[in-house]
């Protein structure tokens, strides 16, 4: 039997969100075109995003905003909902953020860092995001990517 997958736009994505197809029961996000599982925090993936948030929204300047698992749109095909991102600060009562107005994200990772380093961090970096950390917590290091270049980080 063939299996045939269905590729969706940001646009189709947010029209399923905006119609109640997909609630914030689903836990998903679009990236690449596909709507994916984002797996349920662990107690130590809760703590650590609880720790990063109680961390960066004291220290961020003014024009930041801490966002928490929320979308933001990549392109016309990913929009992720990173663990942590920092946004650069606007309304987004309508939409969501763009690529242009991630400054970091961050993602923290207990059992998927090779699906956070082979799918997320090149598309973070297709979609020119300045940063973006890998919290790992299985080898208890954080890893830093900076200078985006098509799909990757230099």
């Amino acid at each position: 039997m063939l299996t045939v997958r269905h590729r969706f736009t940001a646009d189709e994505y947010e029209r399923m969100i905006e119609v109640g197809i997909l609630t914030k029961y689903h836990h998903v996000e679009l990236i690449w075109g596909e709507i994916i599982t984002i797996e349920p925090n662990s107690p130590p993936h809760a703590f650590c995003s609880m720790m990063l948030t109680d961390l960066l929204v004291p220290s961020v300047p003014d024009e930041i905003r801490v966002a928490v698992r929320s979308p933001i749109r990549l392109s016309d095909e990913s929009m992720p909902q990173p663990d942590v991102a920092l946004i650069r600060s606007a309304q987004y009562v309508c939409t969501y953020p763009k690529a242009a107005n991630v400054h970091m994200v961050i993602e923290i990772a207990d059992t998927r860092q090779e699906y956070d380093r082979e799918v997320k961090l090149p598309m973070y970096a297709a979609a020119g995001v300045s940063e973006a950390w890998l919290i790992d917590l299985k080898e208890n290091r954080i890893e830093r990517y900076t200078e985006p270049s098509q799909n990757f980080y230099r």
